[in-house]
């Protein structure tokens, strides 16, 4: 092993002290690199971390433009929805003559603020007699219209542009609990633009009333 070099005759003389001086072989690297060449790792760690900060930004810029956008398009539906059921609500009560055998049908109850003193006295007492729960009448009170003929019984109506299978379902599930409160036979009707062959099956099997109108 050679000793601690004091001369330096040659490059391996010189390799051998920074070898064996690490303050030395720091000072020669600041000399031949630069400051901004031996800073260059860290330069990298701040562009990477900055880059994904940036990416980040950029992500949650999306995400809010993406939940604008769909507030929007169910803001549009609510209202294309609403101005169809304002639509066709007089073509459903005759076409409920024909269908349901309803001869004077009246509308009791719908979305834009009608509901009858009779339908709300009704509620209140099947509320208060237990035949149904709280959460089942809400529930009901969130349909679209609710049809009442003397003789016929009622009709509880959901209004969807395009029918699914929720529309069906919720048509039948809130018709079970009218008859219930009202201790008369209530028809699950759903009034519609389109109605695709699933969804008119499921109608069928669950024994919903399907009235189909143009949306015009």
């Amino acid at each position: 092993c050679r000793g601690t070099i004091t001369t330096i005759n040659d490059i391996s003389d010189l390799v051998q002290i920074l070898r064996e001086r690490p303050d030395w072989l720091a000072a020669v690297r600041s000399l031949v690199l630069g400051d901004e060449l031996l800073d260059l790792p860290q330069q990298m760690v701040r562009f990477a971390e900055s880059t994904e900060q940036n990416f980040r930004l950029v992500r949650e810029e999306f995400q809010l433009v993406h939940r604008r956008l769909e507030l929007l398009e169910g803001r549009t539906g609510n209202f294309e929805g609403a101005a169809y059921e304002r639509r066709v609500r007089t073509r459903t009560l005759l076409r409920l003559e024909q269908t349901l055998g309803m001869d004077a049908p009246v509308i009791f109850f719908h979305q834009e603020g009608l509901i009858a003193p009779e339908l709300n006295r009704l509620f209140r007492q099947a509320r208060q007699s237990g035949v149904v729960r709280p959460d089942e009448i809400a529930d009901l009170q969130e349909t679209d219209i609710i049809v009442t003929d003397q003789d016929a019984g009622h009709a509880v109506i959901e209004v969807s542009i395009t029918a699914d299978n929720d529309d069906i379902m919720r048509a039948e599930r809130r018709a079970r609990v009218m008859g219930l409160a009202s201790g008369e036979p209530a028809k699950a009707v759903v009034v519609t633009a389109n109605l695709h062959g699933p969804q008119e099956s499921l109608a069928n099997d669950r024994g919903v009333t399907v009235l189909v109108f143009p949306n015009r």
